[in-house]
């Protein structure tokens, strides 16, 4: 969610604990790439860009913060959603409704899932309600997310300005 000179996770991620994998959709939809940090190389298994709007899993042996430092994305922001499932976050760090505050483009039976820790929450926008079925979409700053989106592929814009 925050843009730098250089997105590569070898500058996002500044103090990796070892054996940190992060793992990004590959731009297929059918896969993953990777990247590991490996003190012995010294330093990460490939290079791996992650973009604001982009989203990524991690996996560490142990315990891990992260402090990501960066620009807010300003001006006409676009987020492409291919059909099926892609990992996306939002292009700027703000927790709050992405149709009402974030103009996602909602469409019937799209799906938002999000990592609670043990499994998924998930909520999908019905139109029989019509609403979503566990209320709106609301990441938090910085949580990326699966969407399911079972139709046709469509860009997420966003217009946003700093005062």
């Amino acid at each position: 969610q925050l843009n730098t000179t250089n997105n590569d996770v070898s500058y996002i991620f500044q103090n990796p604990s070892t054996n940190l994998t992060v793992f990004k959709r590959n731009s297929d939809g059918t896969g993953y790439e990777q990247s590991t940090y490996d003190p012995d190389i010294p330093g990460w298994s490939q290079s791996l860009t992650v973009n604001p709007g982009e989203a990524v899993w991690l996996t560490s042996p142990v315990s891990y913060t992260n402090v990501f430092v960066g620009e807010v994305m300003q001006g006409s922001l676009s987020n492409s959603i291919p059909n099926g499932y892609s990992l996306k976050s939002s292009y700027v760090p703000q927790s709050a409704g992405v149709v009402t505050t974030m103009n996602y483009p909602v469409d019937n039976n799209d799906t938002f899932f999000f990592w609670n820790g043990n499994g998924y929450n998930q909520t999908s926008y019905d139109p029989d309600i019509p609403g979503w079925t566990d209320g709106e979409p609301t990441p938090l700053v910085g949580q990326g997310f699966w969407i399911q989106n079972p139709n046709t592929v469509k860009n997420w814009v966003r217009n946003f300005t700093v005062n």
